[in-house]
């Protein structure tokens, strides 16, 4: 897997799947995020994770058994988490003066079509929210 060098020498992230760059986003964000926004966000939502993870009960813990297989979510907790990861963004655009309008997104206007609840999402947009969710345990064995 490509990957693409952050600010820190010890941080890499993948340039494709949900996990994306600065770079994935036109102008430092397809919201039009600088790109300081972007990392904020970025840590937002990763300091999220044990949260979303709480929901089911499960926690953040070193692997200790290394013969075990890969992590994986199962259907009924992709969906929850999905609904979780677009609360989430939601709120982190809330708090940054963001509000929903048809059409596509205006940064100047700060304005997102998809700023609507989850169960109002296209089915693509739930999808993009739970395909995020899902590569949270590859994600995570990165680090």
């Amino acid at each position: 897997m490509s990957s693409w060098r952050g600010p820190s020498t010890t941080t890499t992230w993948p340039t494709s799947g949900p996990w994306r760059t600065p770079a994935h986003h036109a102008g430092h964000g397809a919201l039009g995020l600088s790109l300081k926004s972007f990392w904020e966000s970025s840590r937002d939502q990763v300091a999220d994770i044990g949260g979303k993870l709480a929901a089911f009960g499960r926690r953040l813990a070193p692997e200790m058994e290394w013969e075990a297989g890969p992590v994986a979510f199962i259907p009924e907790e992709v969906e929850v988490l999905g609904r979780l990861q677009h609360e989430s963004w939601m709120r982190r655009l809330l708090a940054n003066g963001w509000r929903f309008a048809a059409g596509p997104r205006d940064p100047k206007r700060k304005t997102h079509p998809d700023f609507v609840p989850f169960d109002e999402l296209p089915e693509e947009k739930k999808e993009y929210d739970q395909d995020t969710v899902q590569s949270i345990p590859a994600f995570l064995a990165r680090v």
